[in-house]
């Protein structure tokens, strides 16, 4: 329960365990889709040797909207979401991290609180396409 003018100054708050499930099935279909579109490697379905198990992770996530409740005048907010995204490379043989990626990322910039979901949804590829950026750079200096 959130008093009313407590929430002026509040800026992060609880993630249901709904919201939760928001990000849990899009944030993975996401990040399948944009993992086809990562050059250097070729995916595979079972484990093997030269194979290894890509996980994206969003831990820790925190909104920056507040909950709708009555009287709420808040119509925009500086931020939707933050999160911790983490990347773990591991032998699919063995299950032992080869590496391992993580950064907090917080996208800044007013957003009406009516486009939250589509920025969402936006925020979501976007994390996901930080993920696949970060499968590239440790290709390219040959991790693993």
């Amino acid at each position: 329960m959130y008093r009313a003018g407590a929430r002026v100054e509040q800026i992060e708050f609880p993630v249901s365990t709904e919201s939760a499930g928001e990000f849990r099935a899009p944030f993975r279909t996401t990040f399948l889709e944009d993992l086809g579109g990562v050059d250097r490697y070729e995916i595979a379905t079972t484990p093997g040797r030269d194979v290894m198990i890509t996980q994206g992770f969003l831990v820790d996530v925190v909104s920056h909207v507040p909950p709708d409740s009555a009287g709420n005048i808040s119509t925009t907010v500086r931020s939707t979401w933050e999160a911790t995204i983490v990347l773990d490379l591991r032998d699919s043989m063995s299950h032992e991290i080869l590496a391992r990626t993580v950064e907090r990322e917080r996208p800044e910039g007013a957003v009406s609180v009516d486009n939250v979901r589509r920025e969402t949804r936006l925020l979501i590829r976007r994390w996901s396409r930080i993920l696949c950026v970060r499968l590239e750079e440790l290709a390219a200096i040959s991790v693993p």
